[in-house]
């Protein structure tokens, strides 16, 4: 099974090489009541526990998150070495932090079988519903040696069509997530492309994009035209600017325009904030957050 760390290539080394870390020192914690920050502006965004104060111990994470101001939560993988799924499920609930999404398990999909491929998908459907989560995103889509594009992208789409009717009884959105080749050359869906041509031939309900403006910028760019023409498949929207992928207002991209131009498409999904603060200034990333936010309002 394939789980969201292997596929991102990310932990803390992975990170340290994209530039993302500049130290291994721990996080700064954030005041419950920061007079600075009206948490009604932290409102849209779902936190990615994953990728904030990922210099901590996860079994801290859900606590931060609830101290800084944050509703809502995704996380990669369900399972974690430091909390079981019942005590995550249990620990945020008393933080007041609902965990809305996570990554569904899966094989290789270009080169597994079906009977495989429904196996896994069936018992990681188990752990997305533990967790409570509506929405799940799915990888999957691993380079195979010797194989060319068009030799995986078509058995890719056909286990996705394997696999959406346990979706569609789970009633869980799985949200089909492209990558791009400069952070992730050892996968072949890139871009918004083929991405959106698959989701509309299998035409259901519980199977649409995780569009990550930061993969779309790097791999395509024309970030608004692109989501606008795909909007209908949009499930989910997940945001870190970008070339540094740390938290909106760090690098080129005008996320206050862009996720404005989304809501007049019609994009009423989470957002999800898989960004990667710097951890040694975890207010500043929740400050630029809040910012966002507020300008979403005006």
């Amino acid at each position: 099974m394939i789980n969201r760390r292997q596929a991102l290539g990310v932990g803390i080394g992975g990170v340290v090489g994209l530039g993302l870390m500049t130290s291994c020192a721990k996080s700064t914690n954030v005041s419950k009541n920061n007079e600075n920050i009206d948490s009604a502006h932290l409102a849209p965004f779902t936190l990615n526990l994953e990728a904030w104060w990922y210099d901590r111990p996860f079994s801290e994470r859900i606590d931060l998150a609830a101290k800084a101001g944050f509703q809502t939560a995704e996380i990669w993988d369900p399972i974690k070495s430091d909390l079981p799924i019942k005590n995550m499920v249990s620990r945020a609930k008393d933080a007041g932090i609902k965990i809305i999404h996570c990554t569904l398990g899966v094989p290789k999909l270009a080169e597994a079988s079906r009977d495989d491929t429904i196996e896994t998908v069936k018992a990681s459907i188990e752990q997305v519903k533990e967790i409570g989560a509506n929405y799940a995103t799915i990888v999957g889509h691993d380079n195979i040696p010797g194989k060319s594009y068009g030799e995986m992208i078509g058995p890719f789409q056909d286990r996705l069509a394997d696999i959406t009717p346990f979706l569609e009884a789970a009633d869980i959105m799985g949200c089909v997530e492209p990558f791009n080749p400069y952070n992730h050359p050892v996968h072949f869906l890139h871009g918004s492309k083929d991405a959106l041509r698959i989701c509309r031939e299998i035409n259901s309900p519980n199977l649409k994009l995780n569009w990550d403006l930061f993969h779309m910028q790097r791999a395509e760019g024309n970030v608004v035209h692109n989501l606008k023409n795909g909007i209908e498949q949009c499930g989910m929207l997940q945001i870190a600017d970008s070339p540094g992928r740390q938290q909106p207002g760090t690098g080129e991209m005008n996320y206050g325009f862009i996720l404005k131009e989304a809501f007049k498409a019609g994009f009423d999904g989470p957002i999800g904030l898989e960004c990667f603060p710097d951890p040694e200034n975890i207010e500043k990333a929740v400050s630029d957050v809040a910012s966002l936010g507020a300008s979403l309002k005006s």
